[in-house]
């Protein structure tokens, strides 16, 4: 078995083990010629048959609450050949990527997982909860504050980045989107014209909703972003005037989100889920970006576990004030001890360290060490809505 960077020469290899993968054998992958494609790196699996199975990583930052964005790895395009599969190729292949990401500073990694326990054991854990609502049409309400939203034009495209912008200050996770992410959000397809509509309140746009296609029997929102709720009232009101087009709609939100408080109906349906798979990659440097509440001091020593990548395995001495964080291996017995499956957890924001607890998925020797790691990684929660 050979793993390495898939060359350019060899990309046709990449896209034919993609296309039975994922797209049932189709000659042409949709993102083959893609010129918002974010940068990538392919690692591939040989053996003495040839090329067997691979991993991508997406090079993304994500912002983790107001002050912090990471650079983040995103792991898409995993696959193995059926008749290569129980050989541990892919496990071996993500391995490959874990070392990658250290290398070029991600210090942080999520994926969007076919089985959650496949790479539960490799050191991703589900990381943060959202609400996917799907609303009937028929039961959504006028409201005046309708009469506040537009529909958007190219022109307002950097006011719709800054809405963004300010929204995601409040979570972790949320992608800090370039102009290539910007295309596939607010662009349109080559079979559907993609429609954006913006509220303008006292302090300028205020929220807005993106979608593209959709059908008589449900309209999905690819965006439904608001900083009030007037805007938040505003636009529903605008989805009640399309209730003739479609019998629902359908759109994800962060768990803290505020639909509830502004209408709330039978018809309106909530299904809660994680949002995605999330991994510290390398302890050291993902703890020290991080920027705890400036009001805030302490040190704690934590154990943690991690079989696939050993560089964050062994106890470490946490010091934390001023909004910074310092790392070092510890010359003293932890005060608490968990794996890089919880230790991600605590990082991405939910579950918290609490919840962890409860749930039996840290073990605590002392207390002054636990609430010390509970107060250093206290924050935002998290959320994303970008898929890859």
């Amino acid at each position: 078995m050979e793993i390495r960077r898939v060359r350019e020469d060899e990309k046709h290899l990449a896209l034919y083990l993609s296309s039975l993968a994922f797209l049932y054998g189709r000659r042409r992958t949709p993102w083959e010629d893609d010129p918002d494609q974010p940068d990538t790196v392919a690692f591939g699996v040989w053996d003495d048959r040839g090329y067997q199975a691979q991993a991508i990583v997406l090079s993304f930052a994500a912002r983790m609450g107001p002050e912090v964005v990471m650079p983040m790895g995103g792991i898409a395009g995993v696959a193995c050949m059926p008749a290569a599969r129980g050989r541990g190729y892919v496990r071996a292949v993500m391995v490959r990527t874990l070392e990658h990401m250290r290398e070029v500073g991600q210090t942080i990694s999520t994926l969007f997982p076919f089985s959650f326990d496949f790479y539960r054991e490799l050191g991703w854990e589900w990381v943060g909860v959202e609400r996917r609502y799907s609303v009937s049409s028929q039961v959504l309400k006028s409201a005046q504050d309708t009469e506040n939203c537009v529909q958007a034009g190219p022109e307002d495209r950097p006011r719709i980045v800054e809405t963004y912008r300010r929204f995601s200050n409040g979570y972790r996770g949320m992608l800090e989107r370039d102009e290539k992410l910007w295309n596939k959000r607010l662009d349109g397809s080559e079979e559907h014209h993609t429609c954006t509509f913006l509220y303008e309140g006292t302090s300028g746009v205020e929220g807005y909703l993106i979608y593209t296609g959709g059908s008589g029997e449900c309209m999905d929102l690819s965006e439904f972003i608001c900083l009030t709720p007037n805007a938040l009232r505003g636009l529903l009101g605008l989805l009640r005037r399309l209730n003739m087009q479609t019998r629902r709609f359908a759109w994800s939100a962060p768990d803290d989100d505020q639909l509830w408080s502004v209408f709330c109906h039978h018809a309106v349906e909530t299904r809660i889920a994680p949002v995605t798979q999330g991994r510290v990659v390398d302890l050291v440097g993902a703890l020290q970006a991080w920027k705890p509440n400036a009001a805030t001091e302490g040190r704690f020593t934590v154990q943690v576990a991690d079989e696939h990548a050993p560089w964050n395995a062994g106890v470490w001495e946490v010091e934390f004030g001023g909004g910074s964080v310092r790392v070092l291996p510890a010359r003293r017995e932890a005060q608490l001890s968990l794996d890089i499956q919880a230790l991600s957890q605590a990082f991405f924001g939910w579950p918290d360290a609490e919840a962890l607890r409860r749930a039996g998925r840290l073990s605590v020797a002392d207390e002054a060490g636990f609430e010390a790691f509970r107060t250093c990684l206290s924050g935002p929660i998290m959320w994303m809505n970008d898929s890859f």
